[in-house]
């Protein structure tokens, strides 16, 4: 059943790339191929932009024996960009999902729900760390191999931060008039929702019968 989620938060995530959404079952192919084409335009741009950028820093840095200075500069504003673009995801897919009732509703444990969708909202940040990581690792000066693979490691837990960052803040952005309605946000560090047992409270942070352990 996990299997089957994934697909799905991966073609969501496909569709959301292209344009596309499950609502239009037959898309338009040329608008598909519009908004893939606007989306690597916009990639493409930012990214030269970053290559610029850390290209300048990296020559300095490395002359002043600053190189340091220069991956923590990475560092920042790749972990600014990856919050910016999934925190926004992370409130209305772990949040204020509008199938979560009918997947509640359904003979699926909401550990798989919820780890689904953290896989989309992990893959939403690999993708958006590309833009930074790639001009950052091939303007970057690397004296041995430990610095190469210091470069990939942070580059795979920095993601991880960002996530988790983004789940904790989206549940405390104002819920949308709609959700909010018929369900207030829960208090931080709700006791029901923490110890895993269902919520019951008059404000859930999560869908009623989210039950994550």
């Amino acid at each position: 059943m996990l299997k089957s989620l994934l697909r799905i938060r991966l073609a969501s995530l496909a569709g959301w790339i292209m344009g596309t959404s499950r609502a239009k079952k037959k898309g338009s192919t040329a608008k598909a191929i519009g908004y893939g084409l606007l989306f690597l335009y916009v990639f493409g741009v930012f990214g030269a932009l970053f290559f610029l950028t850390f290209g300048s820093l990296g020559d300095a840095y490395h002359t002043l024996e600053l190189d340091w200075l220069y991956f923590a500069l990475f560092a920042v504003a790749d972990l600014a960009l990856m919050f910016i673009f999934s925190v926004f995801t992370a409130k209305s897919q772990l949040f204020e999902a509008k199938d979560n009732e009918l997947l509640l509703s359904m003979p699926i444990p909401p550990r798989q729900i919820l780890t689904s969708r953290l896989v989309m909202l992990l893959g939403i940040n690999y993708l958006f760390e590309l833009i930074v990581a790639v001009p950052a690792g091939i303007s970057g000066h690397f004296a041995t191999p430990w610095g190469v693979f210091s470069f990939v490691v942070l580059c795979l837990v920095l993601p991880l931060f960002s996530a988790a960052l983004s789940s904790f803040l989206g549940g405390s952005l104002p819920r949308s008039p709609s959700t909010s309605a018929t369900r207030p946000p829960c208090p931080p560090f709700c006791p029901w929702c923490s110890s895993g047992r269902i919520c019951t409270s008059t404000t859930p942070s999560l869908p009623r019968g989210w039950r994550i352990f």
